[in-house]
């Protein structure tokens, strides 16, 4: 509505402007009072705003922490890494990670995540919570070599929960281009 009456306002006071300055009689020039501009908020209002905004950002970005936090506390908090090592013309395709039977994480690689791989990158599969105990993973890759004779490799691991933090790492190798892929769990407290 406010904007309707702002639009109006203008319209009539540029007619009103226009009428004015028009020569009709004597010439003489009448200058009207310009409203203040309604549409632009004062500037100790866009401070505040800015200002708001920047404590809403610090805020939300607090919220992140301690949700993440809440909902991966180190206490119950497993981390999966997979790595490749010394592996000669192969090209993984993907992976799967089951945790106590139940898939936790699938990834499908591109070009640019294998040449990462390659390079000594690891990538983070998995971060997530599991019970205290006994536990049991599961990881299957699938990869082909350059002669595109397809690999399908698994590794099925028991490992022991406490209440710190475990680090997972998976690891892929293959010593020679003739020599079979592998895949190894490495379980780290």
């Amino acid at each position: 509505m406010t904007d309707a009456r702002n639009s109006i306002r203008a319209i009539m006071q540029s007619m009103l402007a226009w009428v004015a300055l028009a020569p009709c009689g004597p010439s003489f020039a009448v200058e009207l009072p310009h409203a203040p501009d309604e549409s632009a908020p004062p500037a100790g209002i866009t401070a505040s705003l800015e200002e708001l905004e920047a404590e809403f950002v610090e805020l939300n970005r607090d919220l992140d922490v301690l949700e993440h936090k809440l909902l991966y506390p180190p206490s119950a908090e497993v981390v999966v890494f997979v790595s490749v090592a010394a592996v000669e013309a192969l090209d993984l395709e993907s992976l799967d990670l089951s945790i106590n039977g139940k898939r936790v994480a699938q990834h499908v690689y591109n070009t640019g995540e294998l040449v990462a791989l390659e390079r000594g990158g690891v990538q983070r599969l998995f971060v997530g919570n599991i019970p205290p105990g006994t536990n049991r993973l599961n990881a299957e890759f699938n990869a082909v070599d350059a002669t595109q004779k397809a690999y399908r490799k698994r590794v099925e691991i028991e490992f022991q929960k406490s209440f710190e933090p475990v680090r997972i790492q998976l690891e892929i190798t293959r010593a020679t281009a003739a020599s079979e892929a592998d895949i190894a769990a490495i379980v780290v407290h």
